[in-house]
């Protein structure tokens, strides 16, 4: 993690103003280290993984995401979730008209 810190650190410096960066995931986890250096000039976070040592797993994201690994189904077919398991995992943050439309 420190190398690839550094690799965007030494790469952000050689620019002419600080930018604005977005990280999804381990990115999300960069984005936070270059605003915590004051490397950048604003970051989006988005899904950020956890740094090490801190735990995030719960019950809701085990319920969510266990179905969509595929460890009780056929190898030979693609998953595809209800509606209510898409709700659940992806889209429960929307109101109910607009998962309707996806």
């Amino acid at each position: 993690m420190a190398d690839v810190l550094r690799v965007y650190s030494d790469f952000i410096a050689q620019l002419p103003t600080k930018p604005i960066v977005i990280g999804h995931s381990f990115g999300g986890l960069l984005v936070q280290l270059l605003l915590q250096q004051d490397a950048v000039a604003a970051g989006v976070a988005i899904e950020s993984a956890p740094p090490l040592g801190v735990v995030v797993a719960n019950w809701s994201l085990v319920r969510s995401v266990l179905p969509m690994l595929g460890l009780f189904s056929s190898l030979n077919t693609t998953f595809l979730p209800t509606f209510a398991q898409w709700q659940d995992a992806i889209a429960n943050s929307l109101p109910l008209a607009d998962q309707r439309k996806y």
